[in-house]
Parts: C-alpha cells; structure tokens; sequence
C-alpha cells in the first residue's frame, strides 16, 4: 500500500525574559521589573481517533462493458489497449471519518492499458473527485501515479501479469489523495470476463489465490485520525454450478504496517450465490480473532462479490469487506481454478 501522509505539529516554545535595571554609586536604587507569572503551556492540537463505518458491497455498474474472454483470443498478458471497467468497493476518509462512498461505487471506474506499454489511465465517472482520463505512469517501487489538477495525487497499485498467474484477470487498488489530507481509495477487480452462456450449469470447481488488502484502523493523532496495514493471504473458493452457490476462506492472513511489522489477522469465511450467470455476491464474517492492535474482532462482518474471467471459468476475481463496528478492512482475491468436474475437457490444473 502507499505510505500515507502524517500530520505533525509543532508547540511553539514560550520564552520568559526576566529584565533587571541598577543605578549608579553607592547603595543599589534601581528599578527590578515584576515577575513574569508561570505560563501554561497551550496543549498541541490532535486529530481524534476516526468513527470507521463499513465499507459497501462491491458493484461494477457497466459489467456488461466487460470484454469477452475468448479462446486464443487476447489475455492480460498479451492484448492491444483495452478499456476494462472495475468490480470496486471505495472508502472515503477525512476528518469526518471513514465511510463507504456509494457515489463513486455507483458512477463506475475504467482502467485503460495495453499490455506492451508500462503506463495505465484511469478514468473515475464520479467528477467529484477530478478524475478524468488520466495517464498514470511507473514508479520504481511499482506504483503508478500522475498529479491531477487542484493539487491532487492518484495512485494505482495492480496486479503484475508478468507474475500474477492469471491469465484473464487482474486486480489491484485505487487512490486519490487531497491538498486537505482527505483521500478516497478503491479496491478492484477486472479482466476478460467469461461470456454468460459458457458459464456451467452442472459440477463443481474449486479455485485458489492470492489475498490483498488494508485493514483501516482508528487511532488518535495521525492524519484523519487512522492508521493502515497492508494484508496479505490465501484464498480458497469452491462454486457450485449446479445450485448456484460459491463458498471459501481467507486463510494464511497477516498485517504488515508501514515499518514492516507483521501481525496475524483474522481469518474470514465467504459464502454467496451466482447471479447474471457469471457474476456472484454474498457476505463474510470473521472466523478467528488474534486480538492485536491491528486484527479486527471476531464479530466482524461485511460482503464479498466479483465474476468468472477466461473463456470457460478458468479464474474468478472478487473483492471482500469486513467491518466490526470500529475498524474496518477490504481487499480483493485473484484466484485460479485447481480443480472442476463442471464441464468435462473445460480446465484442470
């Protein structure tokens, strides 16, 4: 994740001066001032700690804007510049908290690369937030970023295709940070979606991946009243083709903050249903509770949701939530299919 800005502030000191005045001759006659009476220091202004909503389910408005995974056809690793919508869940935070920003999820997001070039342009519908078309170029630590009028700063944080192991997906994580110190972010999902009509209709299939996310966690004194880790895990999902069902676990999960230190985390389970054929959505709760400074409580709950990508369901894409009522976390999975009895010669791995 980016590092993130914070405030610092400095207490002026109070300097007393004592002045003294003597005369001339003999015995002393000058004139000693008064006094300077004790000062009290003026306490350093802090932020509070932030009231952390949940953030929403994740939606993808134009999904049917999804290109069309095709057999021989183009990949994330290889294809001309394609306009791909993103499956998101955004967060606003600032100094009135952190909570879901239901505008931006509902304006939608595209993202638009070729795979030959190592630059993305982001285009954000929400015209709010002043994002329009912009070229977002490599850094040396792999962030893509661009400054956009008004003093703004977008970063983008996506999945390598060169090392991801999927084929027809990607994923990856949205930011916009304000002069003011406010910022909006934005987990996502996208790629070659699989057309509806090669969804199976019968059997199972079990697919595994990679987990990333934050956790955003409230704390006194930093910038918004919020702290981040950076999680980091495994996902395994099983689809049920023939009742439409789709059931996993977040396991393997840890906190890295930004000084490196890693913490367990809370393991989650998932379960949803299909919908449109090729899409799925449901809800998560926390499994286990490590009970660290960044883990969230073991009632936590939220949402996860995302679609089948390739030509014949090979991966599938999602982003998850979690909210306990004080913190909260959401993240994606970019996962692979392992095994399928769901349509005999389709894929196994």
């Amino acid at each position: 994740m980016n590092a993130h800005r914070i405030s610092i502030i400095v207490l002026p000191l109070a300097l007393a001066i004592g002045l003294t005045a003597c005369g001339g001759g003999g015995a002393p006659t000058g004139v000693v001032s008064a006094p300077i009476p004790p000062q009290t220091p003026t306490p350093a202004p802090t932020t509070a700690a932030a009231s952390i909503g949940a953030p929403a389910l994740a939606a993808a408005p134009n999904a049917a804007l999804f290109p069309a995974a095709v057999e021989g056809g183009p990949t994330i690793m290889a294809h001309p510049k394609t306009v791909f919508p993103l499956f998101q869940s955004v967060v606003s935070i600032g100094p009135a908290g952190v909570a879901a920003d239901t505008a931006t999820i509902n304006a939608g997001a595209t993202l638009a690369f070729d795979s030959s070039d190592s630059s993305y342009e982001i285009a954000i519908q929400n015209a709010a937030l002043g994002v329009s078309n912009v070229v977002l170029n490599s850094t040396p630590s792999g962030v893509f970023q661009a400054d956009v009028a008004g003093g703004k700063h977008v970063s983008l944080e996506i999945a390598d295709p060169a090392t991801s192991n999927l084929s027809w997906t990607s994923f990856g994580f949205w930011d916009v940070a304000m002069t003011n110190g406010a910022r909006t972010q934005a987990q996502f999902v996208t790629g070659y979606a699989t057309p509806a009509g090669a969804v199976p209709t019968t059997g199972t299939a079990t697919y595994a991946g990679p987990v990333r996310g934050e956790v955003i966690l409230p704390q006194a004194g930093r910038e918004n009243g919020v702290n981040y880790g950076a999680l980091s895990g495994d996902a395994s999902l099983v689809t049920n083709f023939g009742n439409g069902s789709i059931t996993g676990n977040l396991v393997n999960m840890f906190s890295t903050d930004f000084d490196g230190n890693k913490l367990p985390w809370n393991s989650v389970s998932l379960s949803g249903t299909l919908f449109a054929q090729n899409m799925f959505s449901g809800t998560s709760a926390a499994t286990s509770a490590p009970g660290n400074s960044a883990a969230l409580k073991g009632t936590a709950t939220g949402t996860f949701a995302g679609a089948f990508f390739g030509p014949r369901v090979e991966e599938l894409g999602a982003v998850w939530t979690l909210s306990d009522g004080t913190a909260a976390a959401f993240g994606t999975i970019g996962a692979k299919g392992v095994s399928n009895d769901a349509c005999a010669g389709c894929w196994d791995y």
